[in-house]
């Protein structure tokens, strides 16, 4: 046995990897986003080729521990240098990706696949790593049993870094400077290998390895099709809780996270928290004989199978504190219904891992195996579950479904182990409670909405791949409520929009990119009276609000055009060049992308000489709205805010514009780096009031709501009669 410093650099190292993986995976993910797009397949494409990998390196990794005279500490130390360097050549993979004009192949986008080729020697090479840390650990009589132990520090570390690297480091440091850390977390891995490869590893104990432990029949089969599902339900798991925590209204989670994208990000975290405790939890359980250990784990299902419902319960209808304001606390409070299923979740596949891997000979590859399964699934959960079971189930029938998964794995590990009256009367509980909540409960995305304007004020829910959406009923108004953010129908934006449109003259082409409830888009409409309107949604689930707020039939005229697609992705193959391109997205605290010096400059190139680009902007930190100015002013020749020290609109244009209240902004006098522009500084407390040029003209007086679009916290959404049945 080595001595306990040795096991504890070991367990170190396997931290600092986990952080590293993850803060690359998110910071690199979203650093992609500006190239490939934020389409749900673009998105897919990149993740997948982390997940996938990590699995071949698992594979590669499993073979290498096997390999004789092999030092797996030496080994690993080297992989983790290799990684650090590779990591150092990602500003390269960035400039392919976005320089490289790549076709399309069917719905994937061709830069997506680019990029996760580029991406996969980088991750193949992290996905060797745990296996070799395993043999280091690796003992010829505890039969596998430091696996719970590895996999929780691991996985500990992975959430660490997922903090980090999601909603941390960008926002200090830009892209590139988030990078730095990984790089030093790979090396300080490769340090603390380096320094417990001096002591005797377990196997220079054993002259003559043991034989591979032999399997039960059936048993197998069993732990493989296990890891897969619970590779699968973790996934899903995840992306259902993702939604209900989008249910809630924007003030619940405003104080945590800016953006949706930061929802998952923080649920992704407690989720791995969760597992990476639920392996050290496992740890207290090695010593159990295999049966026992079948049996713990098809309990721990089954209470992820009770708890999961639950969950969604206390999540959508949890109290208010007595004042009756969401905030932190609220949303903190209402996680915690996250926090058991995803402990379970981690108890019960390290534990299968630890029964399928468990021979001193042989280990290697039976761990690579199992590892594979687990990512594989994890692939096709994500996939499936993003492009079908969200949008047609919903949150609500979602974790349900998620719960009968579990309940499907805990019954198989409990026939196998032999199923006692007891484990028999608890799996017939959770039917029970399943088919109760299924019938007896309330569900559905306007519940939360319910308990605050009263019964009968949600008029119609719709889930999309990327959206929850309800509209609402209010006292004095209708409105479009889309993952927590609320559009208020007002006729002032019908005429913001008419008086935009009119702004540039002879304007045929438009493109508008986002959607809300159709009002702006029927004011440019009447105002430019152009020859062709586009808009460009992410999610045609969004266009389903159309007929709720009167806007059905603008999508019905012949020069309306609908694309689903990513803004920047539509602008990069689009052919035609527009006279004015309108931005009516969240703002830039939500959606950086749509705000960056790419985006500007791909607008640019797709804008007439003669045109103008118009972009909603909505309150911002001092530091963040200065560096979405930056990014302007690094575009266009002239540029322009409409107001000052919190502006509605930034201008852009190779011309002069005449607009009451523009304050026109000088040209940036030093080079542009999309990369550091993507991230705004969000999290910094704001403390330099933002310093703009004197005004082009005097302050003019409020502006009256006919001068331009009133400035909303608007979301995008409708979708006509028609292409709703033309879908399948």
């Amino acid at each position: 046995m080595p001595p306990l410093p040795t096991n504890r650099l070991i367990l170190s190292a396997a931290l600092a990897s986990g952080a590293a993986t993850l803060i690359y995976e998110l910071v690199w993910t979203r650093a992609l986003m500006i190239s490939v797009g934020a389409m749900f397949s673009a998105i897919t494409v990149v993740l997948s080729s982390f997940m996938l990998g990590l699995g071949l390196g698992a594979l590669l990794g499993g073979r290498l521990a096997e390999r004789p005279g092999l030092h797996p500490l030496r080994a690993y130390a080297a992989v983790e240098g290799l990684v650090a360097l590779v990591g150092l050549g990602f500003p390269l993979v960035h400039l392919l990706v976005g320089s490289v004009e790549v076709p399309d192949l069917g719905p994937f986008p061709g830069r997506a696949l680019l990029a996760g080729i580029c991406l996969l020697p980088a991750t193949t090479l992290m996905g060797t790593t745990f296996p070799l840390l395993s043999s280091a650990l690796h003992r010829a009589d505890a039969d596998a049993k430091h696996l719970p132990s590895l996999y929780g520090a691991n996985t500990l570390g992975a959430a660490l870094g997922t903090v980090l690297g999601g909603l941390l480091l960008p926002f200090w440091f830009g892209v590139a400077g988030a990078l730095v850390l990984p790089l030093l977390l790979n090396l300080l891995a490769a340090g603390l290998a380096l320094r417990a490869s001096r002591g005797p590893l377990p196997r220079a104990q054993v002259s003559v390895p043991a034989p591979a432990l032999p399997l039960a029949p059936g048993l197998a089969a069993l732990l493989l099709w296990s890891a897969a599902g619970s590779g699968a339900l973790v996934m899903l798991a995840e992306l259902f809780w993702t939604r209900s925590f989008l249910l809630l209204d924007s003030t619940v989670w405003q104080g945590l996270v800016f953006e949706a994208s930061d929802a998952m990000t923080l649920v992704l975290a407690l989720v791995l928290a969760g597992n990476g405790l639920g392996g050290l939890l496992a740890s207290r359980l090695v010593g159990w004989s295999t049966p026992e250990l079948a049996r713990a784990v098809g309990l721990s299902w089954l209470l992820v199978a009770c708890l999961t419902p639950l969950g969604l319960e206390w999540f959508t209808i949890a109290p208010l504190p007595p004042g009756g304001e969401p905030g932190t606390g609220v949303l903190l409070a209402r996680l915690l219904a996250m926090v058991p299923p995803a402990v379970l979740m981690g108890l019960g596949f390290p534990l299968l891992a630890r029964l399928y891997a468990g021979a001193l000979q042989g280990h290697g590859p039976r761990l690579a195996r199992v590892w594979w399964v687990n990512a594989l699934a994890s692939v096709l959960g994500a996939a499936l579950g993003g492009w079908v079971l969200v949008p047609r189930l919903g949150v609500d029938r979602g974790l349900l479904l998620v719960a009968a998964l579990a309940l499907a794995l805990g019954l198989g590990a409990l026939l196998w182990a032999g199923l006692r009256r007891r484990e028999g009367a608890m799996l017939t509980a959770t039917a029970v409670l399943l088919g109760g909540v299924l019938v007896l409960v309330p569900r559905g995305p306007g519940l939360a909405w319910e308990r605050l304007f009263g019964p009968g004020a949600v008029l119609a829910t719709w889930e999309g791949w990327s959206s929850t959406s309800v509209v609402v009923q209010a006292p004095a108004h209708r409105l479009l409520i889309s993952n927590g953010r609320s559009i208020m129908a007002r006729p002032e934006l019908e005429r913001g929009g008419t008086n935009l449109g009119r702004r540039v003259e002879g304007a045929q082409r438009i493109l508008l990119v986002g959607y809300g409830t159709g009002l702006l888009a029927r004011g440019l409409w009447d105002g430019a009276q152009p020859e062709e309107l586009v808009i460009v949604e992410l999610d045609r689930a969004q266009f389903e609000a159309a007929d709720w707020f009167g806007a059905g039939d603008l999508l019905e005229q012949p020069g309306v055009r609908i694309v689903v697609d990513d803004a920047m992705h539509y602008l990069a193959v689009a052919d035609r060049p527009f006279d004015l391109i309108v931005v009516d997205a969240w703002g830039p605290d939500a959606s950086p992308a749509i705000y960056s010096t790419e985006f500007h400059e791909l607008a640019a190139s797709r804008l007439n000489p003669e045109g103008m680009f118009w972009a909603k902007l909505n309150p911002l930190a001092a530091d963040s709205l200065q560096a979405v100015v930056d990014a302007a002013r690094c575009t266009w020749p002239r540029a322009w805010t409409i107001g000052q020290q919190q502006p509605e609109a930034l201008l852009g244009s190779r011309q002069e514009v005449a607009w009451d209240g523009a304050w026109s902004l000088p040209p940036a006098d030093e080079a542009c780096d999309p990369l550091s522009q993507l991230y705004p500084r969000r999290l910094r407390a704001l403390s330099v009031e933002l310093e703009l040029p004197p005004p082009e003209i005097e302050p003019p007086p409020p502006p009256d709501a006919a001068d331009g679009p009133e400035i909303d916290h608007r979301a995008h959404s409708p979708r006509s009669r028609r292409e709703r049945a033309a879908q399948p």
